[in-house]
């Protein structure tokens, strides 16, 4: 028969593992910091999604002003509504038809081109860029076309014409400007939080 010794303790091994109320408080701990993150990144891929579009449709202009310029020769960048949202293409070949073979940017998803009606402050954005009157292109139910000539600059017009991109129906989602001044240069402005214009590229 073992007889313990009464002056030694005797010491037990503790259960591996988590307690209930451990794994309650860290996952209060874990839902409570998601809770405060979540809205940033909502804000920050809104942010990013709006950015990307913006960036495409200002490539498509660019793209139709070196086609005219390396082409010496007129060329147009025709924005076209169409079922899941826009196609915009540039016609190289000068045949006012699309064809499979022109360099196309197709807007399809929640964010898109959107008429002025949808922006609060375009007088503000006017002011920015030091002007009284700009030619919105975007939110036509109906194909606009920009053309540019073999310079680079755009045809028959002097007047400053914007795209605006953003979300239809949710214009607290932010929105972006594609601007593309009467020499032809594309450039990306986007609102601050205080409502203030900036250009972005």
């Amino acid at each position: 028969m073992f007889l313990q010794d009464p002056g030694k303790t005797v010491l037990r091994k503790k259960a591996n593992g988590f307690s209930t109320i451990e794994l309650a408080v860290v996952m209060s701990m874990v839902l409570a910091i998601s809770g405060i993150a979540l809205p940033s990144i909502s804000n920050n891929l809104r942010a990013y999604q709006l950015n990307s579009v913006a960036g495409m449709v200002a490539d498509q202009f660019k793209i139709t002003r070196f086609v005219a310029i390396r082409q010496n020769v007129p060329v147009t960048c025709y924005v076209t509504p169409n079922s899941p949202g826009y196609q915009l293409w540039t016609d190289a070949a000068g045949t006012g038809a699309y064809a499979p073979t022109d360099n196309t940017t197709t807007l399809s998803g929640s964010q898109t081109l959107v008429g002025s009606d949808s922006i609060p402050d375009e007088a503000g954005l006017e002011s920015a860029l030091g002007v009284t009157g700009t030619t919105t292109l975007s939110g036509s139910s109906s194909q606009v076309s920009l053309a540019f000539d073999s310079r680079g600059a755009v045809t028959g017009s002097t007047a400053v014409n914007v795209l605006y991109i953003g979300y239809p129906g949710n214009p607290s989602y932010g929105y972006r400007a594609v601007v593309v001044l009467p020499s032809g240069s594309v450039q990306i402005w986007t609102p601050e939080g205080d409502g203030t214009w900036v250009q972005t590229n």
